[in-house]
């Protein structure tokens, strides 16, 4: 029963972020509060869910089976997949992506693929380097989205409407 509370939590908190966090509140907040205080108040929300996220997928288990069937393949010397995840850096036994990589997954897929991607590259005892790798990538993506794709449009939007209804 806890186990099934667990994924239900991790499942409900997903859904939080696919609908209100990342693109709703920046969509909404860049015509009335301007980029700066858009960055920064999407910075706290999101890096708050991530670090949220994180915690909830530390309880569990899950994630562990990946990353053990992604050492087992490492192990395997034939085929291509033994040639890739031999080549990939070692960290206590663990595979360990470079946190540039990690960086461009946040880019990519937010905080709602980034932060699986720190958990399966750190071990739990780091937890300082995972707050911070956490705290960059959020850093990293609220910046790409809301400064580069979403702001410039949504200012011009703003500014035509605000000249087409004063005028």
């Amino acid at each position: 029963m806890r186990r099934l509370l667990g994924r239900g939590a991790v499942f409900a908190w997903v859904l939080v972020y696919l609908f209100t966090i990342n693109t709703p509140i920046s969509i909404m907040l860049i015509p009335v509060l301007g980029i700066f205080w858009t960055v920064t108040a999407t910075f706290t929300v999101v890096s708050l869910w991530g670090i949220t996220f994180y915690l909830l997928l530390r309880k569990d288990n899950d994630l562990q089976k990946v990353k053990d069937l992604l050492k087992k393949l490492r192990g395997k010397n034939g085929g291509i997949k033994g040639r890739v995840l031999r080549r990939m850096p070692r960290f206590e036994d663990e595979l360990v992506l470079p946190v540039s990589w990690i960086l461009v997954g946040f880019v990519v897929f937010g905080a709602l693929g980034g932060v699986p991607i720190v958990k399966l590259t750190y071990r739990e005892e780091r937890l300082f380097k995972i707050l911070i790798v956490i705290l960059a990538g959020c850093a990293l993506n609220v910046l790409v989205w809301v400064v580069l794709v979403y702001g410039p449009m949504l200012l011009a939007v703003r500014r035509f409407v605000l000249t087409f209804l004063s005028g």
